[in-house]
């Protein structure tokens, strides 16, 4: 059974990285640890939560995550794309303020009010970046800054 062997699993984690040659693969690309470091902090960030007991450091954990959320989020946008998109803030705040109104003031689960936060969002984000995109150079800076002034 190849799948029940190491190399099954040293190729499903080597497609799509270039120089994959389509065959199995016995021995980890140079890649596969970096992937596998990523793998095992993403698990460590979920058990993270089962070992802290002190409801302060479990906050700054939690905080500390949201914020290297929105920084990578950020990095996204700007390394790959190389748009300075400023309104990157209002975005995560309307994320989170609306999932906080429809967790208190509807009294939705946790997934529900996550949901629709996240369509709400993406609803002006659409909206905006379809006015957005339009522009080009300063004036996509300009136009995006305008968005996060008006929305605090």
């Amino acid at each position: 059974m190849k799948f029940l062997s190491s190399g099954f699993w040293w190729t499903v984690l080597a497609i799509g990285q270039p120089g994959y040659s389509g065959e199995i693969m016995e021995t980890p690309p140079e890649s596969i640890p970096k992937r596998l470091l990523v793998l095992l902090l993403i698990l460590l960030a979920f058990a993270i939560p089962m070992f802290v007991t002190s409801r302060f450091y479990l906050h700054i954990l939690i905080m500390c995550f949201i914020w290297g959320m929105a920084a990578s989020s950020m990095n996204l946008i700007m390394g790959y794309t190389g748009q300075g998109n400023l309104a990157h803030g209002a975005f995560f705040g309307i994320g989170g303020l609306r999932r906080r109104f429809a967790h208190t003031e509807i009294r939705a689960e946790f997934l529900a009010a996550l949901i629709l936060a996240c369509m709400i969002t993406r609803g002006l984000w659409f909206f905006i970046g379809i006015l957005a995109l339009r522009t080009k150079g300063s004036y996509f800076a300009i136009g995006t800054m305008c968005f996060n002034v008006i929305v605090p």
